[in-house]
């Protein structure tokens, strides 16, 4: 399933990249669905270029259907996020830690630089769950229940887009206030 989502951050498109980049950890505390992202890795790869693997960790309004291959009530997933600053982009992939061989979902976020000093983030991505992969299931539960976790998850990692700007604004706001009262 295809999907994508525009969000505007009202800050300068450079800070936007920095701050998706860089600093998304700290913006955690801004974000309602987002309990922790851990940072395993890091490496520059070439100049202006940076490599990420970080797990993420989240509750939501999970799907009856769902929870009972959630024992404790939450969803993770690895991203693997490539940003690339001459691109003012990044490419990522997400392996859910729930049915990871049946979970495919790869994507791209764009910052285009809008007027005013804002930010336009573009989140492009495709989301798939191959109910064959669910190879502890019987294919008549397995179906249905690879729909609901599609659309479920579609549906939250495009409202997290929302999310995640405005925690994103939130942190830029905030470490601005910051600067603006050490001078």
């Amino acid at each position: 399933m295809k999907f994508d989502a525009d969000a505007i951050v009202p800050f300068p498109r450079e800070q936007v990249f920095l701050a998706y980049r860089d600093d998304m950890p700290r913006a955690v505390s801004y974000m309602s669905a987002v309990n922790a992202i851990e940072v395993l890795e890091v490496e520059d790869v070439s100049p202006g270029v940076r490599r990420y693997l970080k797990v993420w960790s989240g509750t939501g309004d999970i799907p009856a259907a769902l929870k009972p291959f959630l024992p404790d009530g939450t969803l993770r997933w690895d991203d693997r996020v490539v940003w690339d600053q001459s691109a003012w982009a990044s490419r990522w992939t997400i392996r859910a830690h729930a049915f990871p061989e049946a979970i495919s979902v790869t994507g791209t976020t764009s910052l285009v630089a809008i007027s005013g000093g804002r930010t336009r983030v573009e989140l492009r991505g495709d989301f798939v769950v191959d109910s064959r992969k669910l190879a502890s299931l019987p294919q008549i539960i397995a179906q249905p229940l690879a729909r609901t976790a599609e659309a479920y998850l579609t549906r939250q990692i495009t409202s997290n887009l929302a999310t995640t700007s405005e925690a994103i604004s939130r942190l830029l706001r905030e470490a601005s206030e910051n600067a603006r009262t050490v001078v």
